[in-house]
């Protein structure tokens, strides 16, 4: 039987805070990714494949992003009983992706960031 995360143990501040940490440098990572990526002018015919790479990148980053959002949220409320918690999970998972244009991506065209 799979347990949801509302209903498991609360992690303690400790694990929380390395968890954060370790997804902080995982976006870090990313994000410098992303820019290479961006700074490239793929070869013709490679730019769908080029595409694809940036898309894949920001959801990436998109999901960290969330992740981390998610656990911050969580440890500044740790003695919620687990019926508000998974309230609070489905309110941060139901809002919505709010997009910017990257103001740098002019070699790649228009380029949506998640923020």
């Amino acid at each position: 039987m799979k347990i949801n995360s509302a209903h498991a143990a609360a992690p303690s501040p400790a694990n929380t805070a390395s968890q954060i940490a370790a997804l902080q440098k995982q976006l870090a990572n990313l994000q410098k990714q992303l820019m290479t990526v961006l700074k490239e002018i793929p070869a013709p015919g490679e730019e769908e494949l080029a595409d694809m790479r940036v898309k894949g990148l920001q959801l990436q980053i998109t999901s960290i992003e969330m992740e981390i959002s998610r656990l911050s949220q969580m440890a500044a409320v740790p003695e919620l009983s687990d019926t508000q918690q998974a309230s609070i999970e489905d309110k941060l998972n139901d809002q919505p992706t709010q997009r910017q244009k990257h103001p740098t991506a002019s070699a790649g065209g228009n380029v949506d960031l998640y923020v």
